[in-house]
């Protein structure tokens, strides 16, 4: 468990920080002292997580390269640095495996490999910039 000022003036960026574990996770951070900015596909619930830690809030599709990377660019510009990275994003439907069709695998994978993918990359380069 992380102490209460663990994460003191640092940035966290929250991908799915708006419910589940993401919320979490993103509780966690905010009590541990970090700003944590939640990036989320729908900005209503991204910025009522956002409200409640006092972090901010950004609607970004991260299955979307371009989107995510004008997103964390955004983050830098404001503040200057991302100290942490978290990706809790992903669709289902709540489908089981005996009932997926190519739509359903094509949003999964999209929302969690290729948008991990893209935010790993966009996270490592805002950190070591």
């Amino acid at each position: 468990m992380l102490t209460v000022g663990a994460l003191a003036d640092r940035i966290v960026v929250v991908v799915g920080g708006a419910t589940g574990l993401g919320y979490a996770t993103a509780r966690v951070c905010a009590a541990a002292g970090a700003h944590v900015a939640i990036l989320g596909r729908r900005i209503g619930p991204a910025s009522e997580a956002a409200e409640v830690f006092g972090g901010s809030a950004y609607e970004c599709d991260v299955s979307s390269r371009e989107q995510l990377a004008s997103v964390m660019g955004e983050i830098v510009d404001r503040h200057c640095e991302i100290h942490g990275a978290i990706s809790y994003a992903g669709a289902s439907r709540g489908a089981s495996i005996k009932h997926l069709d190519e739509d359903l695998v094509r949003t999964v994978v999209d929302s969690q490999l290729v948008a991990a993918l893209w935010f790993i990359q966009q996270s490592a380069a805002a950190m070591t910039r």
